[in-house]
């Protein structure tokens, strides 16, 4: 299968959606066949570690599509940028 990942890194700032605090997102290019991982950077150990993209953790839909790992890491609103992948033509990538 065509696999295609960013040139470059691109990374945001702003205000969370649902939570209302200050919120960065950064999306780097990543190794073939690594798919698309989750980071939270505010979490270290065990909880801090990547999370591959898997339809098994969707959680909850309710206002935003969250994933939760067995671990209980919460990643949330995914949807946004999810949605945008078929236009991008993008397969493998970090999010952090």
């Amino acid at each position: 299968m065509l696999q295609r990942t960013l040139a470059k890194g691109i990374s945001v700032t702003g205000v969370g959606l649902h939570s209302g605090e200050r919120v960065a997102l950064t999306l780097s290019p990543a190794a073939e066949n690594t798919g698309i991982r989750f980071r939270r950077t505010d979490l270290s150990g065990k909880q801090g570690e990547p999370v591959p993209l898997s339809p098994n953790l969707i959680n909850d839909t309710r206002l935003s599509s969250t994933i939760v790992t067995k671990d209980g890491v919460r990643i949330g609103t995914i949807e946004h940028i999810m949605s945008l992948l078929p236009l991008m033509v993008l397969t493998t990538f970090w999010w952090n």
